[in-house]
Protein backbone atom coordinates (compact mmCIF):
# COMPACT_ATOMS: atom_id res chain seq x y z
CA UNK A 1 0.00 0.00 0.00
CA UNK A 2 2.72 2.44 0.81
CA UNK A 3 4.27 2.08 -2.87
CA UNK A 4 0.83 3.16 -4.18
CA UNK A 5 0.74 6.14 -2.45
CA UNK A 6 4.37 7.02 -3.44
CA UNK A 7 3.33 6.48 -7.12
CA UNK A 8 0.23 8.70 -6.58
CA UNK A 9 2.64 11.28 -5.79
CA UNK A 10 5.10 10.84 -7.90
CA UNK A 11 2.46 11.39 -10.81
CA UNK A 12 1.18 14.37 -9.18
CA UNK A 13 4.16 16.11 -8.95
CA UNK A 14 5.07 15.14 -12.69
CA UNK A 15 1.24 16.30 -13.29
CA UNK A 16 1.79 19.86 -12.09
CA UNK A 17 5.55 19.92 -13.25
CA UNK A 18 3.94 19.14 -16.91
CA UNK A 19 1.07 21.83 -16.72
CA UNK A 20 3.47 24.41 -15.15
CA UNK A 21 5.78 23.65 -18.11
CA UNK A 22 3.15 24.24 -20.96
CA UNK A 23 1.76 27.30 -19.10
CA UNK A 24 5.33 28.88 -19.10
CA UNK A 25 5.60 27.59 -23.15
CA UNK A 26 2.45 29.11 -23.96
CA UNK A 27 3.63 32.23 -22.37
CA UNK A 28 6.83 32.42 -24.62
CA UNK A 29 5.25 31.66 -27.47
CA UNK A 30 3.34 34.57 -26.74
CA UNK A 31 6.09 37.05 -26.24
CA UNK A 32 7.86 35.70 -29.39
CA UNK A 33 4.83 36.18 -31.25
CA UNK A 34 5.16 40.11 -30.30
CA UNK A 35 8.35 40.35 -30.80
CA UNK A 36 7.46 38.91 -34.12
CA UNK A 37 4.66 41.51 -35.13
CA UNK A 38 6.84 44.25 -33.76
CA UNK A 39 9.56 44.05 -36.12
CA UNK A 40 6.90 42.98 -38.85
CA UNK A 41 5.30 46.56 -38.20
CA UNK A 42 8.87 47.81 -38.15
CA UNK A 43 9.81 46.50 -41.70
CA UNK A 44 6.38 47.38 -43.10
CA UNK A 45 6.94 51.00 -41.86
CA UNK A 46 10.47 51.48 -43.49
CA UNK A 47 9.41 49.55 -46.39
CA UNK A 48 6.41 52.14 -46.88
CA UNK A 49 8.92 54.99 -46.66
CA UNK A 50 11.53 53.88 -48.31
CA UNK A 51 11.15 55.16 -51.79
Amino acid sequence: MKKRGEIAIALALLGAASALCLKLMKKAGEWLDEDQRKLDEEEATEEDFAD
